[in-house]
């Protein structure tokens, strides 16, 4: 991994902070399921060109599944990820994808986790198998349901556990979590989620790297078990 700033976008301010990863912050049910995505990638391209930098651009669905994408300073579509699992409250229509894969970039490898699937703790699990040391989380969480012990629940646990930064956004909550020992103050928080965005930080690889030698979570993990018994486990 190297380093980079990252950010979270506010969308009102009508321009994007200095980042080399921006991610744009999620949206209400109605407006994920309103997008086209034509016009979303669109979009995300001009941004990412203007800016120099990735961009997550948002969820939206496609196919009958619901979907987060990585899109490239030049413009290109990196990835798209499907959510793995879904919110039956407003996504239960939908189709889950089997599939999780991490994206290469020139900061290291960066996982998509789509909405509810931050919450199952295999996903990030095997994103940080697969390499991936950064992660991007967009929720769609109504404000009057919002909490932060969702975040701690999800997007803090999962940073501590794999040892990853992870961008975590939920709209107007939004925030960015490392390990613990990554952070300023030690309490894995780079941002919180009540500060105002844009929001931007630093993800040191430094400082991730000597976490994770205080902390080496995965070599007491056995990969080969995992993939033998993959159906198992993540049923």
């Amino acid at each position: 991994m190297n380093s980079l700033t990252a950010a979270i976008a506010d969308p009102d301010l009508g321009q994007e902070p200095a980042a080399r990863l921006i991610v744009f912050p999620g949206a209400n049910a109605a407006t994920v399921r309103a997008r086209e995505v034509e016009t979303l990638h669109a979009r995300a391209a001009a941004t990412a060109r203007r800016s120099a930098a990735y961009v997550v651009p948002g969820l939206y669905l496609k196919n009958e599944r619901l979907w987060l994408s990585l899109v490239a300073p030049d413009g290109a579509l990196v990835l798209e990820q499907p959510a793995t699992h879904l919110n039956r409250t407003w996504a239960g229509d939908l189709t889950r994808g089997d599939e999780i894969t991490p994206a290469e970039t020139p900061f290291g490898r960066l996982a998509l986790i789509p909405d509810v699937d931050v919450y199952k703790g295999e996903v990030l699990r095997i994103a940080a198998l697969q390499g991936a040391e950064i992660a991007v989380s967009v929720q769609v969480i109504r404000p009057e349901d919002y909490s932060g012990e969702m975040v701690l629940a999800g997007a803090w646990q999962q940073a501590q556990q794999n040892c990853l930064y992870i961008v975590s956004t939920s709209g107007r909550h939004a925030c960015l979590v490392g390990p613990c020992e990554a952070s300023p103050d030690g309490s894995g928080f780079l941002t919180r989620p009540g500060d105002p965005l844009p929001q931007r930080a630093e993800f040191s690889a430094e400082k991730r790297l000597a976490a994770y030698r205080s902390f080496p979570v995965f070599q007491s993990l056995n990969p080969r078990l995992y993939r033998n018994h993959l159906d198992e486990l993540c049923r």
